[in-house]
């Protein structure tokens, strides 16, 4: 759960068992019928914690998705395609120096 979101700041914790959700039984699928509804509904669920029942009163946050693009810097420094190469293919070895006795 986000720690930033509506529902934790009003007090929902991971692993709370949800009783009723607006004074009705929890949909089978909760995150699709969040999605469902506009930023802003009112929610009141009666979750239990521990052995106690309390209420949580919030309202739906705006929904966000984060997307991340790697792409490829066509100006590397041939040490820096060197570590990409290795973290992509799991082949990274420690840089070592490497000390000759003549």
């Amino acid at each position: 759960m986000d720690p930033e979101s509506a529902a934790a700041q009003a007090g929902l914790r991971s692993g709370d068992l949800i009783l009723s959700w607006n004074a009705s039984e929890p949909p089978r699928n909760p995150e699709r019928w969040v999605f469902s509804q506009k930023a802003g509904s009112e929610m009141r669920l009666r979750v239990r914690r521990d052995d106690h029942e309390m209420s949580v009163d919030f309202r739906i946050d705006e929904a966000t998705e984060t997307f991340y693009q790697v792409a490829e810097n066509s100006h590397a420094e041939v040490r820096a395609k060197r570590i990409r190469e290795g973290i992509l293919r799991g082949t990274t070895q420690p840089v070592t120096a490497f000390f000759s006795r003549h």
